[in-house]
């Protein structure tokens, strides 16, 4: 498959921890809770500045792919939980993306995370294909091709 560069496809996907999420009340959330589809899960912080700059092009994405079989989740670690990252989303407009919480950043050290921003890229049925560490253009023709590469394999 090709994709964006640096993006890293598992030769065999890999099982995900089970991550305790928040929703943006405060109410307990799971990646499961969205079994079936394709899940583009990117950890950022408010604090780490190509994060800030990746949140457009990946509410772009979202858009894009909208009620086709692809879910982007922004998944901030900020530790204060929602309200910061909450308010720089609506300040920027973001209006597609699912927006989760991991203020303890236990999911991402579950997930061995190596540093912000980290994208993983979840099969429905819970299982990490890729992940690309670092930024990237997530509304380009590379991360198209490459989520309509697997899009097709359903």
């Amino acid at each position: 498959k090709n994709g964006p560069q640096n993006f890293i496809t598992h030769e065999a996907a890999k099982k995900l921890p089970a991550m305790a999420l928040q929703s943006a009340d405060g109410t307990q959330a799971k990646l499961a809770a969205y079994a079936g589809e394709w899940l583009v899960v990117n950890f950022w912080a408010t604090w780490c500045a190509p994060c800030r700059k990746e949140m457009p092009q990946l509410d772009a994405l979202a858009k894009r792919y909208q009620g086709r079989g692809v879910r982007v989740i922004a998944l901030s670690v900020d530790r204060g939980g929602a309200e910061k990252p909450e308010k720089f989303l609506n300040e920027l407009g973001v209006a597609h993306l699912t927006r989760l919480y991991d203020p303890s950043y236990k999911a991402a050290r579950d997930a061995r995370l190596i540093g912000l921003p980290t994208t993983l890229l979840v099969s429905p049925d819970g299982m990490e294909v890729g992940r690309l560490a670092g930024e990237a253009d997530w509304d380009s023709a590379d991360v198209h091709q490459l989520l309509d590469g697997y899009l097709g394999q359903n």
